[in-house]
């Protein structure tokens, strides 16, 4: 009886320490997963304290650029706010100036015009004479500017001589070489328009 006993407590003993053994297999297993959890954990605490730092880091440059472009934007209304008037009166003075230029354009207009009916042509007929006809007209204003005689051909055919250098002896003879009424253009009697120039 002891001895069966005896066998009887000895596999029980030996159930209880198989059992004890893979109760601690269990717990060193699952204390190795612990392990490699709380690693894995640590790991990415690690990564994310670090992007944080990052972010961080990120979030101050954009405040940074945040305050520049505030800053910026003040200097554009002010900027805005003293241009505005000043090309307000630039566009004034455009104006003003075009409506000038355009006033001055009509005077000028008006002046040529008032100067073309003045101006006494000596060849050609005046647009408007009144008095004395265009012959005497012409003699009595020769005489007066060279104190000179004659018909007004003559007349002219002796400056261009005396501008020539070659004057006749005698005013009232014409020079056989220049003058003549189809012939006003050849050396020394200048064109109507360049002695006109001269006399005038």
């Amino acid at each position: 009886m002891v001895k069966q006993q005896g066998g009887r407590e000895t596999l029980s003993e030996g159930a209880s320490q198989g059992a004890s053994r893979e109760k601690l297999g269990d717990s060193e297993a699952l204390a190795t997963h612990t392990a490699a959890i709380l690693g894995a954990i640590r790991d990415t605490k690690t990564t994310l304290e670090a992007q944080i730092v990052t972010l961080a880091g990120d979030m101050g440059l954009l405040r940074e650029d945040q305050r520049k472009l505030e800053d910026l934007m003040k200097e554009t209304e002010d900027t805005l706010e003293t241009t505005v008037p000043q090309v307000k009166h630039l566009n004034q003075g455009i104006t003003f100036m075009g409506k000038e230029m355009w006033t001055l354009a009509i005077k000028l207009e008006d002046a040529s015009s008032r100067s073309k009916h003045h101006n006494m042509p000596l060849v050609g007929v005046p647009e408007k004479l009144e008095g004395p006809s265009l012959e005497l007209y012409i003699e009595d204003w020769l005489a007066e500017w060279y104190s000179v005689g004659g018909s007004p051909l003559e007349i002219l055919c002796g400056i261009c001589s005396q501008n020539s250098g070659n004057a006749p002896a005698t005013w009232g003879t014409p020079s056989p070489h220049h003058c003549t009424t189809d012939e006003l253009s050849k050396p020394g009697c200048d064109s109507p328009d360049g002695e006109e120039k001269q006399l005038l």
